[in-house]
């Protein structure tokens, strides 16, 4: 580039000289100016060196700038997208103000149920104290007479029946001794009904015990009680001969329920 330039000003002065007059006047002029053409030369290409240089940092800044403006872009894309969740939150608040009415009624209503059931406390437990008990007729109760613990006071020590105050789920327990060289029979009866059954056999002068454990569902107001079931049975007390009970869970029965 810098020859065509030297070239192209030389041609010029050279066809001003000869237009001007003499060919001491074209050496005349080259000798002068050539220097001056150089230098100029030499400015203009710094000139569009710099030139180049600064179009190669604009271009630079350039792609700079698109790179923010690319990241203020997915910044209002974000942003964007917060402002439409904080629009839905109202909504969403108020969908859940609604529901919670519900949940708390359900809430109060089964702590009420909790707190219902949790004051019906029904346990209790009874020996038979004395010594021995003899002479037991066919289906007469063996009478617990010495009371342990009776929470509710569901239970007849004059009578030997337990009576439950509230329907639900009952666990009973019973454990019988019989007299040395003795056999007994009896069962365990829930409003008339036979459940299960006991039999204990004492030999060699000892006694025999049975025993049982059921779990049993009682509507309120039904009885339990250990009914000797053979004439003229006998009984070994003394603490060993035990009848004891306990509410499991509480809950509503209706007149179809099957106890047992």
């Amino acid at each position: 580039m810098r020859k065509y330039i030297l070239l192209f000003l030389t041609a010029t002065f050279v066809i001003d000289g000869v237009c001007g007059g003499g060919a001491d006047g074209i050496i005349q002029i080259s000798r002068e100016e050539f220097d001056n053409l150089k230098a100029t030369v030499r400015r203009l290409e710094n000139v569009a060196e710099n030139q180049v240089l600064l179009n190669q940092r604009l271009e630079s800044d350039l792609d700079k700038q698109r790179e923010v403006i690319k990241d203020l872009q997915d910044v209002i894309s974000q942003q964007a997208e917060k402002i439409q969740r904080l629009e839905e939150l109202p909504r969403q608040t108020k969908e859940v103000k609604s529901k919670t009415p519900t949940i708390e009624k359900r809430v109060v209503k089964s702590s009420s149920k909790i707190k219902r059931y949790a004051d019906n406390t029904v346990a209790f437990f009874a020996t038979l104290a004395q010594a021995s008990l003899d002479h037991l007729g066919t289906h007469q109760n063996i009478v617990f007479e010495d009371v342990v613990t009776n929470f509710g006071n569901a239970y007849n020590n004059h009578q030997g029946v337990f009576v439950a105050p509230v329907s639900g789920l009952y666990l009973i327990t019973t454990s019988v001794l019989s007299r040395q060289d003795r056999e007994f029979w009896a069962d365990v009866v829930v409003n008339g009904t036979v459940v299960v059954r006991l039999n204990g056999r004492g030999t060699d002068g000892r006694h025999g015990t049975g025993a049982q454990t059921m779990v049993v569902t009682l509507k309120k107001g039904e009885d339990v009680s250990i009914q000797n079931t053979h004439n003229d049975d006998a009984y070994w007390g003394q603490k060993y001969t035990s009848f004891g009970g306990f509410l499991i869970q509480e809950f509503e029965m209706d007149s179809s329920s099957i106890i047992g």
